[in-house]
C-alpha cells in the first residue's frame, strides 16, 4: 500500500513539472480583428536525445482568459516562433455539452504561420480555438496542443426607443464598423454608420421619424472581413 502512495506522489510530482519543462515547445500567437493573443500550451510531448517529456493538461486549459475577437466564417492568423506544421484546428465549446466543430479551411502562409477560416456555424462567442501542431527543433521533435478563447468583436448592451429615435449603446472590443438601420412598414426610417475603436463604448442614435414601431438591424464589421448582424424589434415610445 505505501508503494502505491509513493508511485503515486511521484507521478503527481512529475505531472506538476512537466507543463513547465517543455522548453523546446513552440509558443503561438492567434490574431483576429486586429487583436493579437498568445494560445496557452496544452497537452503535449516532447523528445530529445535526452529525454521526454508528456503533459496532458485536460479541458479546457487552465488560464483560458483573454480571448481573440472573431465571428463565424472570420479568417484568423496563427504565428508560431518557430517552425510547427499545423494539423488540426477546431473551434470547442468550453463547458458540457461540448460542442465542437472543425475549421472550415487552413493554410499555411509560411514555415511558421498558419491561417484558419471559422466555420459558418455557431457562432464562436463564448467557444475556444483549439489547434494542434507537430515541432522540430534542434535534436528535440514533439506535438503540442494549443488553445485560445474567442469572443464577439462588439456586443450591443442596450436597445432603448423614444419618439423619433433609437438609441443603441455598443461596446467595442476590436475596432469595428458599425451601421445601424431601422425600418417600419416596409420602408426605411433612418440610418446611422460610425467607426468605434477598441474597447470604446458608446450610445448611438439613430434617427426613426414618426415610426412607432420599427425594426433595428446593426452590421458590425471588422477591417479583417468580421461581420456580424443584430437584429431588434423596438418600440418607440410617444
Amino acid at each position: 500500500m505505501r508503494s502505491v502512495r509513493v508511485v503515486a506522489a511521484v507521478l503527481a510530482a512529475l505531472c506538476a513539472v512537466v507543463p513547465i519543462a517543455r522548453a523546446d515547445a513552440p509558443h503561438a500567437t492567434v490574431s483576429g480583428s486586429g487583436i493579437d493573443v498568445a494560445a496557452l500550451l496544452s497537452s503535449g510531448q516532447e523528445f530529445c536525445a535526452d529525454h521526454a517529456l508528456f503533459a496532458d493538461a485536460g479541458w479546457p486549459p487552465l488560464g483560458l482568459s483573454t480571448a481573440v475577437p472573431a465571428t463565424a466564417g472570420q479568417t484568423l492568423h496563427i504565428a508560431f516562433d518557430g517552425p510547427a506544421t499545423l494539423s488540426q484546428a477546431d473551434v470547442t465549446g468550453l463547458a458540457a455539452p461540448v460542442v465542437t466543430r472543425p475549421v472550415a479551411a487552413m493554410a499555411q502562409d509560411s514555415p511558421s504561420s498558419w491561417h484558419v477560416t471559422m466555420p459558418p456555424a455557431p457562432d464562436p462567442t463564448g467557444m475556444a480555438l483549439a489547434f494542434h501542431a507537430d515541432w522540430a527543433s534542434g535534436d528535440c521533435h514533439g506535438d503540442q496542443y494549443y488553445a485560445v478563447a474567442l469572443e464577439a468583436p462588439a456586443v450591443v448592451e442596450h436597445v432603448r426607443g423614444r419618439a423619433g429615435a433609437a438609441r443603441v449603446t455598443v461596446l467595442a472590443r476590436a475596432a469595428v464598423t458599425v451601421v445601424a438601420t431601422l425600418r417600419a412598414h416596409g420602408a426605411r426610417a433612418g440610418r446611422l454608420a460610425t467607426r468605434l475603436p477598441a474597447g470604446a463604448r458608446r450610445t448611438l442614435t439613430v434617427p426613426a421619424g414618426h415610426a412607432r414601431r420599427a425594426t433595428l438591424r446593426l452590421v458590425i464589421t471588422t477591417a479583417d472581413g468580421g461581420r456580424t448582424v443584430v437584429t431588434r424589434r423596438i418600440r418607440l415610445r410617444a
